[in-house]
């Protein structure tokens, strides 16, 4: 018996040292020599999209292989799951590897043990040896009798063993949380060096949101920025009056209501049209906590996008001051008061189509915005108000991760550029088998399906903006979106979480209840301003401890529930901004010389021979390109 064991040791380690050479880590340089490079297996886990088949998965991936084992000694698996069973998979898949770790080195060790013993078969065992060898045995069968495992179908499992080496994460706080677990690896040095193309395809604010503690810990698909809900606002002024009245609105800037308020009150009392169409929807400079007024109305912080000026701290919404000296948002409520008392607004409701306004303030793109006030467009002059931005939601629709347990990390991002930058890449995971799942268009550009057996999300994998796009999308998609993106700013909130105590969970949660009944009213000019922010700071706990959450810190003073809060906030989002991702974002106009241009094209060649950077004429701007100070 004892023999026995020895030699299904002896086996399973001899099993766990073939399955570990397919995912060793190689040299991050490049190496152009495919011939000198092991051939590996990589595992690719995502979301596949209603009514898609294994066939179809089977057809692409064998096609996919038909490029990657050429270009890189790369053979891919294609693990595609429902949207609902992805979550519990990956961390299925987590378990597992981990069990395979400590199996493979319990049997190592144990097998080490048994080896050892045979080399002194011949020689009288000491008492020591012989404990040893019982201890290591008894060790690794008490690991299995946990299990209820044999020795038997251990075998068995570890021929069938899980491999998680590429996944994709959907969930920033949930990517935190795995980096924190350590399940995710650190791919900096691939990023910034062999395959650094990929930062030249992907949005540099998307990217910076995959930093953690200055690592990338991923790549996110390159996708249009700025979700439908989070279009940025325009001012439309009557040309005519903007004259009349000696308006200095100067081209390319972004006015502010304390430049306005004269001429309001001239066009108040000088024309029968209403001055001010209806109060914004969005302050102007100020972004709520995370993006989400809706949630969390009682707190948020100054972001000057114009100028990429944000705070390092939040401010209390609801703050009663005086002057310049209260935050952003109280302000801007006053002045919605002053508007609404003044006379300013019309009725609620108005159609801009068929109301005669001297301003108005709306949300969308310029051209969506026009199409809100219809046939009087052309009679307005259009500023930007408040710029579309970019939050950690959009950055996060989908992202590349490289899972700790890849053995070939360099290997991994290496194939995560090709679906970046390889158009034919792109173009298989994304609509499967051309002339077999569809077929392009007479534009060259757009595709039509011929099936519905291989449905995947359009941003989903890699590089939306390279490639074909669906037909629905329209021939100029591509170049549309990469114009968008280059106006889009960064959220003052881009690549934070919520880091809330524990214990100031509760007053976070019922302080914004509270706010959240009086932030329409305050929005829409609520006439007796100071009424009702009294009476909602005092619900919040401006004079007693209503949720009896803090004590007294002296017993003859109160120290309101919101400033104590909003102190433990600022703690944790103070340190963020230190760091904060994204930051100013400015677009390259440097003229690219014939050397440089060169230059590019061949370090895209080295990735990919068969794509190249965008041609790019001598002494032409570049549109696409942006830097991303921090």
């Amino acid at each position: 018996m004892r023999n026995r064991i020895i030699s299904m040791l002896l086996v399973l380690v001899m099993c766990a040292s073939v399955l570990l050479t397919s995912c060793s880590d190689v040299d991050t340089g490049y190496e152009e020599d495919t011939s000198t490079i092991p051939a590996i297996t990589l595992t690719l886990y995502g979301i596949k999209g209603e009514g898609t088949t294994d066939e179809a998965i089977a057809r692409v991936q064998q096609e996919l292989n038909r490029i990657t084992e050429d270009k890189y000694k790369t053979t891919v698996e294609l693990h595609f799951l429902n949207a609902d069973e992805y979550d519990a998979a990956i961390e299925d898949a987590f378990v597992s590897v981990q069990e395979q770790t400590e199996r493979t080195e319990l049997a190592e060790k144990a097998a080490t043990a048994a080896a050892k013993a045979a080399r002194l078969a011949a020689k009288a065992l000491t008492i020591d040896q012989q404990k040893e060898k019982k201890r290591a045995q008894r060790e690794y069968e008490n690991w299995n009798e946990a299990r209820g495992e044999s020795l038997e179908e251990i075998s068995v499992t570890m021929s069938d063993d899980v491999q998680l080496d590429i996944f994709m994460v959907y969930d920033h706080g949930y990517f935190v949380d795995l980096i924190e677990r350590e399940q995710i690896t650190d791919i900096s040095s691939s990023l910034t060096g062999s395959y650094g193309i990929i930062t030249k395809y992907v949005n540099p604010l998307t990217l910076s949101v995959t930093k953690y503690q200055g690592l990338y810990y991923g790549v996110p698909s390159n996708i249009k920025l700025g979700a439908d809900d989070n279009e940025g606002y325009y001012y439309a002024f009557r040309t005519d009056l903007v004259e009349k009245y000696g308006l200095e609105l100067k081209e390319g800037s972004t006015p502010v209501f304390n430049s306005l308020d004269g001429w309001l009150e001239q066009v108040k009392n000088g024309e029968r049209c209403v001055p001010f169409l209806a109060p914004p929807t969005a302050i102007q400079g100020f972004d709520f906590y995370n993006n989400d007024m809706e949630n969390y109305p009682a707190y948020g912080t100054k972001n000057l996008e114009s100028n990429a000026t944000t705070s390092t701290e939040l401010e209390f919404t609801f703050d009663i001051g005086s002057g310049m000296n209260s935050g952003v948002a109280y302000l801007h409520f006053k002045k919605m008061s002053k508007y609404r008392n003044a006379g300013f607004f019309g009725e609620s409701g108005a159609d801009p189509k068929t109301t005669d306004f001297a301003m108005g303030i709306f949300q969308g793109t310029l051209d969506e915005v026009k199409e809100i006030i219809g046939d009087k467009a052309d009679e307005y002059s259009y500023y930007t108000y408040a710029y579309p931005k970019v939050t950690t939601k959009d950055a996060f629709k989908s992202v590349f991760a490289v899972s700790s347990s890849c053995k070939y990390p360099a290997r991994a991002v290496q194939l995560i550029a090709g679906f970046s930058t390889n158009e034919e890449l792109r173009n298989l995971i994304t609509f499967g088998v051309e002339n077999v799942d569809y077929e392009v268009n007479l534009d060259g550009e757009t595709i039509t399906k011929l099936t519905n057996d291989y449905n995947i999300d359009f941003e989903m994998y890699g590089n939306s903006l390279i490639g074909y796009v669906p037909e629905e999308l329209g021939v100029n998609y591509q170049k549309d979106t990469i114009e968008r993106n280059r106006n889009i700013k960064a959220s003052a909130f881009i690549g934070y979480s919520e880091p809330i105590d524990a214990s100031d969970e509760k007053a976070f949660k019922e302080i914004n209840r509270v706010a959240g009944e009086y932030i329409e009213a305050l929005m829409n000019g609520e006439p007796n301003i100071d009424e009702v922010l009294e009476t909602a700071t005092t619900r919040m706990g401006k004079y007693e401890d209503r949720m009896n959450l803090y004590p007294n810190e002296k017993d003859d003073e109160y120290v309101e529930t919101y400033n104590l809060l909003l102190a433990s906030l600022n703690s944790s989002f103070s340190n963020f901004a230190a760091t904060r991702p994204g930051g100013k974002t400015t677009i390259n106009q440097d003229i690219i010389t014939k050397e440089e241009k060169e230059r590019r094209e061949a370090e895209a060649a080295l990735l990919n021979p068969e794509v190249t950077e965008p041609e790019i004429a001598e002494g032409e701007t570049v549109e696409e390109t942006t830097e991303v100070t921090e």
